[in-house]
């Protein structure tokens, strides 16, 4: 696997955020309790904190996916990653797919501010 794909991918996901802290927080306590009933408690939901690359959170459900346990995600943040995708699909992530995210986020982030800032004063 090519580190530097990875590693690449990773740098271009941190970033500083744009988002309020409360509203922030009010999505994420949301999010987490939303992951914890009826049939979403059978998928996995996490949050990533991208500038960490750490786990803030993440269900029960990754245990019966992974065999790994929520503790393993806290401790490992994104290398967990190499424990459970196989070697080969994690260099096609690396070198291709997340690529592909690096660009759409760009994208997405991009259009978002402008959104939110187009009643600005020029």
């Amino acid at each position: 696997m090519k580190k530097t794909s990875l590693a690449k991918h990773i740098k271009e996901l941190q970033s500083k955020s744009i988002v309020d802290i409360n509203e922030l927080n009010e999505y994420l306590k949301k999010f987490k309790d939303s992951g914890n009933v009826g049939i979403n408690s059978n998928l996995i939901f996490y949050l990533l904190n991208l500038n960490t690359m750490r786990y803030e959170h993440i269900n029960n459900a990754c245990h019966s996916f992974t065999g790994l346990h929520p503790k393993d995600f806290y401790e490992l943040g994104i290398n967990v990653l190499s424990k459970i995708i196989i070697k080969e699909d994690l260099k096609l992530l690396s070198e291709s797919i997340f690529p592909k995210m690096n660009n759409f986020t760009k994208k997405l982030s991009r259009d978002l501010f402008i959104t939110k800032n187009k009643n600005l004063p020029e």
